[in-house]
Order: structure tokens, then sequence, then C-alpha cells
């Protein structure tokens, strides 16, 4: 399950998947105010991040993503059938080019 910073919800059977959202998107859960249905909980962020740890957590992401494709991107190379390789290639150049500008390098170009 996907869940919003600023979702606002009463306790229910998916509160524990919530809780695990929050620890692993950098949020919490708060209890707020009360309405006639009962105890009203809000996920929120845990704290403003900078433009900095903004970038290092694009970066990792990015490295993240860039493995699983790499890996594709081998697999190929040793004659492996990889299903939509292409497609996979093109968002490894495109993701290979957001990480060189994020560490502020040129992207490079594509062949032809």
């Amino acid at each position: 399950m996907y869940y919003n910073i600023g979702d606002i919800f009463y306790i229910d059977s998916e509160y524990a998947k919530r809780a695990q959202w929050c620890n692993q998107n950098d949020c919490l859960i708060a209890e707020i105010e009360s309405d006639e249905k009962g105890r009203r909980f809000q996920i929120q962020t845990r704290k403003e991040l900078t433009q900095e740890q903004i970038c290092q957590k694009r970066i990792c992401e990015l490295q993240h993503r860039l493995i699983e494709l790499n890996q594709d991107i081998a697999q190929d190379l040793v004659g492996e059938v990889v299903p939509d390789f292409d497609k996979r290639k093109k968002e490894f150049i495109a993701l290979h080019n957001e990480l060189r500008v994020l560490l502020g390098k040129t992207p490079r170009e594509i062949k032809q």
C-alpha cells in the first residue's frame, strides 16, 4: 500500500501497515484532534528536509535503481533474454544522466 503525508485516519486494520510505510519514508503518525467518530491520526513528516538531504535521497534512489538495471544489462550481454530490454536500457541512460548532473558532472551523449 501507498499512503500520503497528510492522510487522516482512525485506528483500523491498516494501522501497522501505515506505521511501516512511515518508518520507510521518514514520516510519523501523530494523534490529532478527535471527532465524533473517535481518535484521529495523521501521517506527518518527521522534519523538513534540506535541499542537500533531498538531493542525497534522490542520489540513493537512483543508485539503487541503476544497480538493478545494470544487472539486466549484464544478463543481456551474456545472452540471457531480458524482457523489455530496450525500455530498460533507455531508463538506465536517463537515470544515469540524472545522477551525473546531481553529482556535478556533465550528462553523457547517447550513441546512435
